[in-house]
This record gives C-alpha cells, sequence and structure tokens, in this order.
C-alpha cells in the first residue's frame, strides 16, 4: 500500500478515531467518578486474564509432559496462576490490602532509615539534618495514613489512570480533526 492510499483510508476513517477519543474520555470520566468501581473492575478484568493464562500453561504442561523436561515447574505456575487469578476475580479488596501493607511497610523502614541518617547528620554536626528528620517523620505518617486507609493506593492508581485515559482522548479527537483536514485525494 502506498503513502497515499494509506493517506486516503486514513482520512475516510477520521471518524473511528474521533469515537475512539469519545469513548476514551468517557471511561477516564468515568473512572474519576467511580473510583473504586473502577479499581475492583481492574483487577477483576486482570484476575481473569491471570486466570486464562494459568488455565493454558497448566494444560501445556500436563500435554508437552513427555517432551518438557521441567513440566512440573510449568504445572505448578500455571496452577499459582489460576489461584490468583481466582482470589483477584472474588476478593480484590484482598490484593490492595496486599500492596497497600507491601508499600506501607516499605516506607516505614524508608522512614526508619532517614530518621536514622539525620541522627547521624546531627552528630557529625551538619546544620541541615532537622530536614532530613522531618522528611523521614513525615514519610513515617504517610505509612501510616496507608495502613488506616489502604483505599488510598487504589485511588492514586485510578486517579492516573484515568486522567491518562482523558489526555489520550483528547489526543485522538484532535487526531481526527487533523486527519479530516488533510485533502481527500491526491
Amino acid at each position: 500500500m502506498t503513502t497515499i492510499e494509506t493517506s486516503k483510508k486514513t482520512t475516510i476513517s477520521w471518524w473511528m478515531y474521533l469515537l475512539k477519543g469519545v469513548l476514551i474520555i468517557v471511561l477516564g470520566i468515568w473512572m474519576l467518578k467511580m473510583p473504586m468501581e473502577s479499581f475492583n473492575a481492574m483487577l477483576l478484568i486482570i484476575g481473569v486474564i491471570i486466570a486464562i493464562g494459568g488455565v493454558l500453561e497448566t494444560f501445556l504442561a500436563l500435554y508437552y509432559r513427555k517432551a518438557l523436561k521441567e513440566w512440573g515447574w510449568n504445572l505448578s505456575a500455571g496452577v499459582l496462576d489460576i489461584l490468583v487469578g481466582i482470589l483477584l476475580i472474588a476478593n480484590p479488596d484482598t490484593i490492595l490490602v496486599l500492596i497497600t501493607l507491601f508499600i506501607s511497610f516499605w516506607l516505614v523502614l524508608r522512614g526508619v532509615l532517614a530518621i536514622w541518617e539525620a541522627m547521624e547528620l546531627r552528630k557529625e554536626g551538619q546544620k541541615k539534618w532537622r530536614w532530613v528528620l522531618l522528611l523521614g517523620i513525615l514519610i513515617m505518617l504517610l505509612a501510616i495514613v496507608l495502613i488506616w486507609h489502604p483505599q488510598v493506593i487504589g485511588l492514586t492508581i485510578i486517579f492516573w489512570i484515568a486522567i491518562s485515559l482523558i489526555s489520550l482522548g483528547i489526543f485522538r479527537i484532535v487526531l481526527a480533526f487533523k486527519l479530516l483536514s488533510l485533502p481527500k485525494s491526491q
């Protein structure tokens, strides 16, 4: 296909870019208005994909067990994927709590290290040690907030995905009108 033919086909289908842009913006706005529902829907989709992948890997491990030297590892991974997928589908809140706990404990560790570093800077007579101490305390407070309110992480993830989708939708709409303004034939 030549560049001219591609240009003609793209110009003719400008409305598909427009429609796609509008739909993506609607999805982004829905995610902003319904963040927890969006997070649960996202985990449901991921859970289904992981479970299907696990079923396929389990099937292939069993089917090719004579040809694969380490087929047991593939079988185990497939079964694990099925279980993780089912967990995501059945209880998305569990995953949100696990993600939050992981990040919270990591932040606690980083906060403790920052406070320790501030004390070391103080011993060395550094003047900026208070800033490091303050940051360490703020990190610890953030970790506590996340432990008490795990939905904050899910909401943050959804917020950034929604903003990205709205931006992508705007890009698609702008592209559609740029394509519409191209000459129809050359």
